[in-house]
């Protein structure tokens, strides 16, 4: 049996008042209220891009963590970007592109056209 060994910290700051969950050392989700159990178990699925992106591919909305919002931001310019959302992607790779948004605090994702 594969194990790894995991390290999940919970750090409060008082500049952005966020409340930031982080694994392994680096950032992976934050919110504004004190993250309960059910808070710490959906970030951590939601920054398994492997799975998220098998998801995508079936056509579904998923939830994706902070990281890996803001390092799919980072990567290329996006095609398309407004104040809570923005499309990713090679411009010539076909009809969908990678879409992130943002709603009520939370980070999603899902395969869509540009619109």
């Amino acid at each position: 049996m594969k194990t790894t060994e995991q390290r999940i910290v919970i750090n409060y700051c008082g500049v952005n008042r966020l409340f930031a969950i982080e694994r392994n050392g680096e950032d992976i989700h934050e919110q504004p209220t004190r993250p309960n159990e059910t808070d710490i178990i959906e970030s951590l699925k939601s920054d398994n891009w492997t799975e998220r992106f098998k998801d995508m591919r079936e056509g579904k909305k998923v939830r994706v963590s902070s990281r890996i919002y803001f390092d799919m931001l980072g990567a290329v310019p996006p095609i398309k970007q407004t104040a809570t959302s923005f499309f990713c992607g090679e411009p010539y790779s076909g009809n969908l592109h990678y879409y992130f948004s943002t709603e009520n605090g939370k980070r999603y994702a899902q395969l869509k056209a540009v619109k």
